[in-house]
């Protein structure tokens, strides 16, 4: 059984379909998830694929949500093209 700690982010204006989003484990860890929406570019009429994409395990809850929102601003500079110099995306969290 999944138990939320936390939804950061929807895919949906109803608040129904969690996207970004922290879950307890049994053992009392936090585990930070992504969900990333992918399409296929040579066939518009595919249907786009959602993909979830674990961050790791954490300690507390907050640990989890601030690696979420610091993965979600580095992704937020490469898209807008902010980003100087080569980009690392397996760079070290606080777990």
């Amino acid at each position: 059984m999944i138990h939320f700690a936390c939804v950061v982010d929807f895919f949906d204006e109803e608040h129904k379909i969690p996207w970004n989003y922290v879950i307890k484990q049994d053992d009392g860890s936090y585990e930070a998830f992504v969900t990333y929406l992918f399409s296929d570019l040579r066939d518009d009429d595919a249907p786009s694929e959602a993909r979830e994409h674990s961050l790791g395990r954490f300690r507390t809850c907050k640990e989890a949500i601030l690696t979420i929102r610091h993965h979600k601003s580095r992704v937020f500079a490469v898209e807008r093209r902010e980003w100087d110099g080569e980009i690392d995306f397996n760079l070290p969290t606080v777990n």
